[in-house]
């Protein structure tokens, strides 16, 4: 929030970003640093998915266990892969039509 000045005597902060259309919260919100290990594991789920898009996180889970030897549960799995917006495809019913 670089036009709202912390050092300003006659407006307050809660004024200034009134006046900016802004959320008094948005001042002072900082984000999270990234951290590294998740990062890591999203960029291996993505290389697998690359390869395998019919996997889900159920499989996706057991391969980055045994062949990757990171231990991590379905949960976590599953919750990385809807961040990244993926999911195993499963194909559909043949249909026939006569």
């Amino acid at each position: 929030m670089k036009m709202i000045d912390r050092n300003e005597k006659k407006l307050s902060i809660t004024r200034q970003a009134e006046l900016l259309s802004l959320n008094r919260t948005s001042v002072y919100y900082k984000p999270a640093p990234v951290n590294e290990e998740e990062y890591l594991i999203k960029r291996i789920i993505d290389e697998i998915y690359a390869s395998y898009p019919e996997y889900g996180y159920r499989r996706m889970t057991s391969i980055l266990n045994k062949d990757y030897h990171i231990h991590i549960n379905r949960k976590r799995t599953r919750r990385y892969m809807r961040e990244m917006g993926i999911h195993g495809f499963c194909p559909g019913p043949n249909l026939n039509t006569w």
